[in-house]
């Protein structure tokens, strides 16, 4: 071989090593690139926008609507969306199928427990792909406490506003608006109770869709504060939803110079002024008012306590502290002319109401005849302190430096503490005790002297671990004695009904499970109501969390359904929340009269159900029935306020109950205590703000809207309580067959105010 072929071959050689040494660098660093940089490009693509709460606003302990806004114009696709909460233990999923070229908008209501900023939110398709991810979320919480006025204006400029010379000292209870677009009103009531109040505009009324309607007429019906405007007669004619609940007939339009009637009702002392309060006065404490006193609040106004039934309101009347700048007094402000069809006018001028409300079941609708959003009353000067009392509002509010209560728990630990597992006993503290002090003495000196008799001393290297497998043994075989038993489901059905027509209303429904299982494995629950959405245990303010934690949430558009994971030997509560629309009664009032000082009420069992056990509370009185209550049956009861027993009777008794329940849930060890009247249980988290007087401040129970009924207690109503354990009104959550199950029923019915048929003894209505 020549020279000249051996060097060629040798160029040859080495080029041949040149691109394999090229193509493993392509293979293993270019390609892996390109591959990541065609999937960013892929997920870029895609618009995927989060939008929390009201307008960015979020209240803690609440449920709020959460929504996601995906488009992009790429192949279609199915995926899933991912979300974590705070604590990183709670995954909730929601499928998406979006086709090629839309724009898909998903809401789904999210119960908050806090801390939104460590939201995690992903976006994947079929294969897992991430696609988008969306982190640290700049959102306004509020405090379980705080007042929300959602607005869903005609135009962002005439929003409404609330006063913002507030004392407090923590700013997360300071009143907020939210701005909603009409688009965005939750589809369902859940997502609503976040809301305060609310503000619609009637010409964003024809933008929503019938399951906005249903939602908003349910929230409005079990006790929504709605509030609507109008400047145009069609704009009312066009929604035949929103004609129907207003208190008002329009037949025409007129103009009104701008004068003082507005300002003369914003400062007005009497309470018939205003609407009832939606921040209950449970949440205010006098003593915390600025200069505050039992009698003026420290506004000097003999009017600043009003007695309703068994609890005095502080309404303090910061409004009539209020200056009035005069404004244009050549201008004008346009209005509707009509008649009142219900309800009270609470401002007029020159004979035209101006405002007019009326209460529509527990909640009240407020209706403008003049549009807030145009001058004159858009730059007035009291105009944020208009909307705070439109709202509801007390003037309290303003000057407190923090709620009272602040720190109370909510009533899910009742209700674990009345169904959890009889299975579970607890080691009192007192045996764990000589257990450890015998383990300490039987390793130490106990060991020491045996091995030391029999000069064995070596052995300790046997004895030891012995003693350890010993009391190892001992302690699983106490633990297995304690806790150990066959699967077991419990669940309470906690049912509120208002009525909404003759013989139909909107429900509100709470379903609490309790899940026992004797190895720590997944069950599936359902919430079949297409409006029901799954919660674990809200979690204890001081004890910390107690159950439900570890659980993946499924949204779809039938329900909700969620895998919980249960710890071997231990038991979860879970709920399910939602309402029904158009069902039928459960109970149909005969008679609800008030003659001579006493209250006659006849009720019918409507149902399908025996009402096992009943209970009607009155003012400051109540009765418990004797006799089961059959379907189709009626019944009526007496209750004379001389010789029934009182309600506060009963309040230090179940304060007691709750303090030992919420002690005994939280602690691992101690004495097992455990709620077991279902009646009693109900009545005190529906009486809430009496039962919180006998509570220390780290055990209170938060007074939510939705649960605790005191304020219709003090207004008059009767409250109807029943209880049935014959089968589940509701199916029950569970998808697995425990080897044992319960169910109970309690039904709550607030009651119209009862009729006058002759006048009652002022004096004995003093004593209720």
């Amino acid at each position: 071989m020549s020279q000249l072929e051996s060097t060629n071959q040798s160029y040859s050689v080495m080029l041949t090593g040149s691109l394999r040494q090229l193509c493993w660098l392509y293979c293993c660093l270019i390609m892996p690139w390109v591959g990541m940089t065609g999937a960013t490009l892929k997920a870029s693509e895609i618009q995927f926008d989060v939008f929390s709460g009201y307008g960015e606003i979020l209240k803690r302990d609440c449920w709020l609507p959460l929504s996601f806004e995906i488009f992009h114009d790429q192949e279609g696709f199915s995926g899933v969306i991912e979300m974590w909460d705070a604590s990183g233990q709670i995954q909730r999923l929601i499928p998406v199928d979006l086709p090629r070229g839309t724009r898909k908008r998903i809401q789904v209501p999210v119960y908050h427990e806090g801390n939104s900023y460590a939201w995690k939110i992903n976006l994947r398709d079929a294969q897992g792909n991430l696609l988008a991810e969306r982190t640290q979320f700049q959102h306004t919480e509020l405090g379980p406490q705080g007042f929300v006025l959602g607005s869903v204006s005609e135009s962002f400029a005439g929003q409404p506003s609330l006063p913002k010379q507030a004392a407090f000292e923590d700013q997360s209870f300071l009143p907020r608006v939210g701005r909603i677009m009409a688009q965005s009103l939750p589809q369902d009531a859940l997502s609503m109770e976040g809301l305060s109040a609310l503000y619609l505009h009637a010409s964003q009324a024809e933008l929503l869709e019938t399951s906005q309607w249903e939602s908003l007429h349910a929230w409005l019906f079990q006790g929504g504060c709605l509030i609507v405007a109008a400047e145009d007669p069609a704009q009312l004619r066009q929604v035949a939803e929103l004609s129907a609940i207003i208190p008002f007939i329009v037949e025409g339009v007129g103009n009104l110079p701008w004068g003082t009637s507005l300002s003369q009702w914003l400062t007005s002392p009497s309470p018939k002024s205003s609407p009832l309060p939606t921040c209950y006065p449970a949440l205010f404490d006098q003593d915390t008012a600025s200069g505050g006193s039992a009698n003026t609040g420290g506004s000097g106004n003999p009017n600043f306590r009003i007695n309703l039934g068994t609890q005095s309101i502080y309404r303090d009347n910061r409004y009539l502290r209020l200056s009035h700048e005069p404004g244009n007094e050549e201008a004008f402000m346009p209005i509707l002319t009509g008649k009142v069809t219900d309800g009270m006018v609470l401002a007029e001028q020159d004979g035209f109401p101006l405002i007019v409300h009326a209460r529509r079941g527990l909640g009240q609708i407020t209706f403008l005849t003049f549009n807030p959003e145009r001058e004159p009353v858009k730059g007035w000067n009291l105009q944020p302190w208009f909307w705070a009392k439109l709202s509801g509002i007390p003037g309290a509010w303003f000057d407190m430096t923090q709620p009272r209560d602040r720190f109370a728990q909510t009533p899910d630990s009742l209700f674990g503490s009345l169904i959890e597992s009889r299975q579970i006993q607890k080691l009192p503290i007192g045996w764990l005790m000589v257990m450890l002090a015998a383990y300490l003495i039987v390793i130490g000196p106990g060991d020491r002297w045996l091995l030391k008799k029999y000069r064995r001393e070596m052995w300790t290297w046997i004895t030891f671990p012995s003693y350890v497998l010993t009391f190892s043994l001992i302690i699983y075989y106490v633990g297995f004695r304690l806790r150990s038993g066959a699967l077991e489901y419990r669940e309470l059905q906690l049912i509120d009904w208002v009525a909404t027509e003759e013989a139909a209303g909107v429900t509100r429904h709470r379903q609490y499970a309790s899940i026992y299982s004797p190895r720590t494995t997944s069950y599936s629950l359902v919430g079949m109501n297409p409006n029901a959405s799954l919660r674990p245990e809200a979690s204890l303010m001081w004890q910390g969390s107690v159950g439900g934690k570890g659980a993946i949430i499924t949204h779809k558009e039938g329900g909700s359904q969620a895998e919980v994971k249960i710890p071997v030997w231990t038991s979860r509560l879970f709920v399910g929340e939602g309402h029904a629309h158009d069902t039928p009664a459960p109970v149909r009032l005969v008679e609800n009269v008030l003659s001579d000082g006493k209250l006659r009420v006849t009720l019918e069992n409507s149902g399908a159900l025996p009402l096992d056990e009943i209970r009607i509370l009155y003012r400051g009185n109540y009765l418990d029935a004797t006799d089961e209550l059959s379907p189709s049956a009626m019944q009526q009861w007496i209750i004379d306020p001389d010789t029934a027993p009182e309600v506060s009777t009963l309040w230090a008794q179940y304060a007691d109950q709750f303090k030992q329940a919420i002690s005994s849930r939280s602690a691992a060890l101690g004495e097992t205590y455990r709620l077991e009247d279902v009646m009693q249980t109900v009545t005190g988290a529906s009486l809430i703000q009496g039962i919180n007087q006998h509570m220390p401040s780290h055990q209170r129970l938060r007074s939510k809207a939705s649960m605790d009924l005191t304020p219709y207690l003090d207004q008059g109503h009767p409250i109807l309580l029943a209880r049935s354990s014959q089968r589940a009104i509701l199916p029950t959550m569970n998808r697995f067959e425990p080897k044992t199950s319960r169910s109970d029923i309690l039904l709550r019915v607030v009651l119209p105010l009862p009729g006058l048929t002759s006048n009652p003894d002022p004096e004995g209505d003093k004593t209720r």
